[in-house]
C-alpha cells in the first residue's frame, strides 16, 4: 500500500493514531488527533512525547484532577505507559470533561504505537 493510500486510511478513522520512534519523538500523527485535542497547539514531528504531554497541559486540554500530585508525576506515568510493552489502556479525563482512552504498543524494534479513543458515555 503506498503511504498516501495509508496516510488517507488512518486520517478516515475515528480514533487518533501516533507513532514514536526508539527515541520517543513523534514520527506521525493522523487528523482525527486534532478532533480529541481539539484546541492543542499542535504536535509537530520530532517532538518527544513528553513535550507532548507537557504542551496538553500548559494548553489546557487535560483535567487538572489527573495530576493532583502534580503535572511531573503525571508525564512519569504517561510516559512510563508509552514504555511498558503492555496494551493495557489509561483513561485520561479532558478539561472539557470527555474521557479519552490511550492504548499503547510497542513493536520490535522499539517504536510506539498509541491509540487515542473518545469513550465519554
Amino acid at each position: 500500500m503506498p503511504d498516501s493510500e495509508l496516510t488517507a486510511v488512518l486520517d478516515s478513522l475515528r480514533i487518533a493514531v501516533t507513532s514514536f520512534g526508539p527515541d520517543g519523538r513523534l514520527r506521525s500523527v493522523n487528523a482525527h488527533f486534532s478532533y480529541i485535542f481539539r484546541d492543542f497547539p499542535g504536535a509537530a514531528l520530532g517532538m518527544p512525547y513528553a513535550q507532548m504531554i507537557r504542551r496538553e497541559i500548559d494548553s489546557g486540554q487535560i483535567a487538572s484532577s489527573n495530576y493532583t500530585d502534580g503535572a511531573d508525576a503525571f508525564i512519569a506515568r504517561r510516559l512510563a505507559q508509552l514504555q511498558d510493552g503492555h496494551y493495557a489502556p489509561r483513561d485520561i479525563l479532558l478539561a472539557d470533561n470527555r474521557i479519552v482512552e490511550i492504548k499503547a504498543r510497542r513493536t520490535r524494534d522499539g517504536k510506539a504505537v498509541l491509540l487515542w479513543s473518545d469513550v465519554t458515555q
